[in-house]
């Protein structure tokens, strides 16, 4: 059973971003492949596979990727892997 504080911190976090969202402070590009990754020590802009706002270039300081949000882990759990309650893997 995960540690009922560690999911408050990422329930914060996850209100956190979703009002970012809304003011503006973040965007969402769905449907959208990144293909390169520019920068020297640090990350300054990806390449996408289609254009977006008119071009494949964006400029940026962060990148959160996210894929889905459905666990795929019934193989895991097969064998053994520890999962919690939704399905995903964790720590023990």
């Amino acid at each position: 059973m995960e540690d009922p504080r560690q999911l408050f911190k990422i329930g914060d976090m996850v209100k956190a971003k979703i009002i970012e969202i809304k003011e503006g402070k973040i965007e969402i590009i769905n449907n959208t492949n990144i293909t390169e990754v520019r920068g020297d020590d640090l990350m300054k802009s990806v390449v996408f596979d289609k254009a977006y706002k008119g071009k494949k270039e964006f400029l940026l300081d962060r990148l959160f990727v996210y894929v889905g949000h459905i666990p795929l882990s019934d193989l895991a759990e097969s064998v053994g892997v520890k999962t919690n309650i939704k399905g995903e893997i964790i720590r023990v």
